[in-house]
């Protein structure tokens, strides 16, 4: 983590590659490491009930200096993320990280309020720029998901816009079906429609 204070720019990427890389073998929280089964979602559901982040993100939260820098690179890398992927690993990386962020309230204030405002404007774009079957999109989905049941200064920011993004994915399902993991993510997304759309009527 010490050289994410490095001012040389391949020495910082370097170092949020590495980082990147650990965090995919650390499960949410400190309860279980990522397993290679297919995921259902549930995951997202178990690690919001806990509020010690797992190893990589505790480090980070403690350093708050270092994690900001960190916080900076990731937004910057996962802006820079577009299909076709140059580098889908690095991108399931990403994904994973910020999932693992959002996963509790206590560490969902890890991003400033204009970088959570930015992820937020990212996930709606992907989710309506990506096909259904796109391996990408259940993922962005769940993240949407975690931002909204836990970072509750969000839940006023681009709420109808949210709910096109949720209608767009269920009119561009063929035949009514879509992939697991974006059926799953879209019912778990549905959950807050009910807060979101007070929100947007006041």
């Amino acid at each position: 983590v010490s050289c994410m204070g490095a001012k040389d720019e391949d020495v910082f990427l370097m170092a949020t590659y590495v980082i990147l890389a650990l965090n995919s073998h650390y499960g949410y929280t400190g309860a279980e490491p990522r397993s290679e089964a297919p995921e259902t979602g549930e995951e997202d559901m178990r690690a919001s009930q806990y509020n010690q982040p797992n190893p990589i993100v505790q480090v980070l939260d403690k350093d708050r200096a270092m994690g900001e820098l960190f916080s900076e690179a990731v937004l910057h890398l996962l802006n820079g993320q577009s299909y076709p992927y140059d580098d889908p690993v690095l991108l399931g990386q990403l994904l994973y990280m910020v999932r693992a962020v959002f996963s509790t309230r206590a560490t969902s204030e890890f991003f400033h309020t204009t970088d959570l405002r930015v992820i937020v404007d990212i996930l709606i774009r992907q989710i309506r720029d990506l096909s259904p079957e796109d391996e990408f999109r259940g993922d962005y989905l769940r993240i949407l998901h975690l931002i909204l049941i836990n970072a509750r200064s969000l839940h006023k920011y681009r709420s109808k816009d949210i709910q096109d993004a949720v209608e767009f994915v269920l009119a561009s399902a063929e035949n009514g079906m879509l992939p697991l993991s974006c059926a799953f993510a879209v019912r778990i997304l549905l959950d807050c429609m009910f807060e979101l759309e007070g929100v947007h009527r006041q």
